[in-house]
């Protein structure tokens, strides 16, 4: 039995509390997995963390830093193309996530990391042996895998932080070799007719460029959206509460739905003071973001945006009329560029889809029926071909995390905050089938 679940999104806590509840993960590995690994007699426990799993993107500490170190920063980028172990990059992000203590206790774990604020559920991966064991009255072979997305692309980067990653995740290592080498790209796993990947491999603005290169979304993320509600909390008359309100922002989906998000809460806002405050550090945080010289001269064969947001933020412009100005700034620009990054003609609301029917890597390999994917937090089940008599199957995992959903009405935006827990199971002969085959479990409630 093999079980895909992706978009955990595990963070440090300085950009608000959005972590999973250690009980939610608790309660379905050991009753729902346990029950199904004791229904069908699995002759083994494969979980696969498909991305997005520890999020190194969603945090305050990299305002730490100059911008030029960090990862999309000049002395950054600098770091990621090599020897940059020991680099201001590879020590903040060290930071960030954690280091498992020697004595393995977790009041020793680094304060105001990824590790100590989810120690719970790390533990209970590190223990899943033990705990199936238990659970189902024998001993089961049981492995826990790590495929990166785009928000734990920076574990890829270097030794130290793969080595961290291994021993807090449990991840099976043989050796020091084995502790610091890089993760896989993917998840193979012809047994149960699987081909798994995070989505991001399918979105030009996240799919990064080579090794542990950022993508535009993750800077959009960290200094757009991690930075707005950063800068607000340094106002005398934001509240906490308001301000972790203010901290959802990154939980708007999809993407190019923030402003309207934005909009909303400018309006709903009573104070003025605030009103004031909050549309004056949006123009500054916006207009920052547009004179990022990551953005500024990205490149992507696939949309002409990247040549877009170039010239409007090329310094030529700053000579144009007054009135040339008051058109192009930033948060006229940045609505633009946020709903483009969602623009997507596929009824099924899927952007990644086009992506997997263009490639070959299912396609050749007749042993292939499930493609699973993360990345875009909308959980789904779609066939995508019957080729030769084989059924292929597309699976998108979803989330864990809080979505906050545009609600469907004509009125003014409004915005719902929804809880999901998605994941899907698959089968392998003598698991009670004769052919690979797959359940999918998606749960969503009101936050």
């Amino acid at each position: 039995m093999l079980v895909v679940l992706s978009d955990l999104h595990f963070t440090d806590g300085t950009a608000g509390e959005h972590n999973l509840p250690p009980e939610t993960l608790s309660r379905v590995i050991l009753s729902d997995w346990m029950t199904l690994a004791a229904r069908c007699r699995a002759m083994e426990l494969r979980v696969v963390l498909l991305g997005d799993i520890l999020d190194l993107v969603r945090t305050e500490r990299w305002f730490d830093l100059p911008p030029e170190h960090r990862p999309w920063g000049r002395e950054g980028l600098a770091a990621l193309a090599g020897g940059g172990a020991d680099s201001p990059l590879a020590r903040c992000a060290l930071d960030i996530l954690g280091r498992m203590p020697p004595d393995g206790r977790p009041e020793s774990a680094p304060p105001a990391t990824i590790l100590a604020k989810n120690w719970a559920a790390f533990a209970l991966l590190r223990e899943l042996p033990a705990r199936a064991a238990e659970a189902l009255g024998r001993a089961l072979p049981v492995t826990v895998e790590f495929v990166p997305g785009n928000h734990d692309r920076l574990t890829h980067a270097f030794p130290a932080l793969r080595a961290a990653v291994r021993a807090m995740l449990g991840l099976a290592a043989d050796g020091a070799d084995a502790l610091t080498a890089p993760f896989p790209p993917e998840c193979r796993a012809p047994a149960y007719g699987l081909l798994a990947r995070h989505g991001h491999v399918f979105d030009p603005w996240n799919a990064g460029g080579p090794g542990a290169v950022p993508a535009v979304g993750d800077v959009i993320t960290t200094e757009f959206a991690v930075k707005l509600p950063w800068a607000m909390g340094r106002h005398p008359a934001v509240s906490v509460e308001w301000l972790r309100g203010l901290r959802a922002i990154d939980n708007v989906r999809p993407l190019g739905r923030i402003m309207e998000w934005l909009d909303s809460r400018i309006r709903a806002e009573a104070l003025p003071e605030i009103r004031t405050a909050l549309e004056a550090v949006f123009e500054t945080v916006a207009a920052g973001l547009l004179e990022i010289d990551f953005l500024r001269t990205w490149r992507d064969s696939t949309t002409e945006w990247d040549e877009a947001v170039r010239w409007l933020t090329s310094p030529w412009i700053r000579w144009l009329p007054r009135k040339a100005l008051e058109i192009l700034r930033a948060q006229d620009l940045l609505p633009l560029f946020l709903k483009a990054s969602e623009d997507n003609p596929d009824p099924s609301g899927d952007a990644l889809i086009a992506g997997l029917l263009d490639e070959r890597a299912w396609v050749d390999d007749p042993e292939i029926r499930y493609l699973a994917l993360g990345h875009t937090h909308n959980p789904l089940v779609l066939p995508l071909e019957c080729r030769a008599g084989r059924d292929v199957v597309y699976i998108n995992a979803g989330t864990w995390r809080e979505r906050l959903v545009r609600a469907a009405g004509s009125g003014a935006p409004a915005f719902v905050p929804l809880k999901h827990t998605s994941y899907a199971v698959f089968y392998q002969p003598g698991e009670g089938v004769d052919v690979p085959r797959f359940d999918f479990r998606s749960a969503i409630h009101p936050a």
